[in-house]
Order: C-alpha cells, then structure tokens, then sequence
C-alpha cells in the first residue's frame, strides 16, 4: 500500500493554513490524524525519545496513523556514533514498535556526508546498531550517485530515500532505486533559489508543487510501487502548510492504491 503524510506535524504557521487558528500545540497530532495516515517524527532527530513522549504520540493519534521516526542526529551528524546511542533509541520508540506501527527509522545525512570507506563503515554501524528494524537512509552529497551505493544498500537491507529537490550540481539527482522490501519518497520542493541563499533554513523548504509536477511524481510512485509492497511518501516543503496542500493532493492522486 501507499501511505502519503508530511515531514513534521508541529508548526506553528500551519495555524490558519491547515490548523484552526486557536488549536493547542497537544492537539495537533489529533487533528492531523484525522487527515493523514502516516506522519514523519522531527524530534527523535534533535533529542533521543523517550518512552513516555512516544507513549504521547501514540496515544494522542489513537492507531490512526503510523509513523517514521527520525534518526538521532549523533548517529548522523557527530562524525562519531556514540556508544550505546542504538540501544537507547530503540529502548526509546517502544511504544512504537510494540503495537507494530513503525513504519521506518529515516537516516538522513548532511551534504558533507560523501562517498568513501569510512562513510561505508558508518552504513554498516547503522545495520547492526538498528537491526532488523525498518531503515531508510537519505543522501545529500551527489558522491552517492553510483550502483556501488545501490547494491550496498541491497546488501544491508536500507532503503533508498528517493529524494525530489532542486537540481543543483552537488545534490542527489533523483534516483528510483529500490533497495529493501519499502520505497521512502521526500519531496524537499524546487526552490532552487533559496536552496544555499537564505536567512532561515525553512526558506529553502518554502516551495509549493504545481498539479503536473505532482502528476509526474505520482507516476514515478506507482511505477515504484509495482516493485514493492510498500511505499512511503513524505512532503518536506512545509512553510505555511504547503506540505498539506501537496500531500492532499497526492493522496487524490494516488487514492486508489492509499492504504486505508
């Protein structure tokens, strides 16, 4: 099945665009789930979870929606994996994975993550820190681009994050590897220039998909889907709710083959 959702869930713009204007933060997900069916978590990334604000999440989306939680940004980003960090990261997401609605673990690396042995060992690291849990792992740096990284991600079972963002000389072109039973899409918009000029990070994100833009990518899904039972697809151009606008439109285009 197809499961469409957005990056994150907790922005305040989105008060007014998607969320009624006086909705409490603690709401949030609620409303969301009754919109959506999946939702990718943001906070594993910058604090490792604990059981008791998984326990919040789940309790809060009531079964309604599954979820893709973030890789700890120590495990991508410290250049060094801490030890143990595994082990408190899946103590962490139980509340998860007990009543089965775990549907990827997202390890996403910056641009100067780049293509070599030591950055091969770390995949590695990853596999076994993780286990038999659902991974997908999400490039930046174009160093990537071979059928080396394709057939390594076979081998250790991670999926390939296919990625839509702007072209530019240095990114990750988009690529429809499929490397483990699941596919992850992340659409990050096409604002090509706001991508390194900008003030706020969020800008570069600020980018809303035309209807034949998101045609083509629905194309592009099925025909991935085709190839495996399961794909996740993940609108990251949340400025305003833009994510919104795009992920409604995508589950009315795919709302034949959406998991309900």
């Amino acid at each position: 099945m197809i499961y469409v959702g957005t990056s994150g869930f907790s922005y305040q713009d989105w008060k007014g665009h998607f969320y009624p204007e006086d909705i409490k933060n603690s709401e949030m997900l609620e409303y969301y789930s009754r919109h959506f069916n999946i939702v990718e978590v943001n906070y594993t990334y910058y604090a490792l979870p604990s059981v008791r604000t998984i326990s919040s999440l789940v309790r809060k989306s009531d079964g309604r929606v599954r979820f893709s939680l973030k890789a700890h940004r120590d495990i991508t980003h410290s250049g060094s994996i801490p030890e143990g960090i595994f082990n408190d990261y899946i103590k962490g997401i139980e509340p998860i994975t007990e009543r089965g609605l775990l549907d990827a673990i997202l390890v996403q690396f910056p641009w100067s993550f780049k293509y070599k042995s030591e950055s091969l060992d770390v995949l590695r690291k990853i596999k076994e820190g993780f286990g038999e849990l659902p991974v997908a792992v999400e490039f930046r740096n174009s160093s990537w681009d071979s059928d080396e990284t394709a057939n390594l991600l076979r081998e250790l079972d991670l999926a390939y994050c296919i990625v839509d963002e702007p072209d530019i000389k240095g990114l990750m072109p988009l690529r429809l590897w499929v490397t483990s039973d699941f596919a992850y899409f992340r659409f990050h918009g096409r604002n090509k220039e706001k991508w390194y000029n900008h003030r706020e990070a969020w800008e570069r994100y600020d980018y809303l998909y035309t209807r034949e833009e998101l045609e083509e990518m629905a194309y592009l899904i099925r025909k991935t889907h085709e190839k495996v039972p399961k794909v996740l697809v993940f609108m990251n151009n949340h400025p305003l709710g833009k994510a919104v606008e795009n992920a409604r439109d995508m589950v009315e285009l795919l709302s034949e083959e959406i998991a309900r």
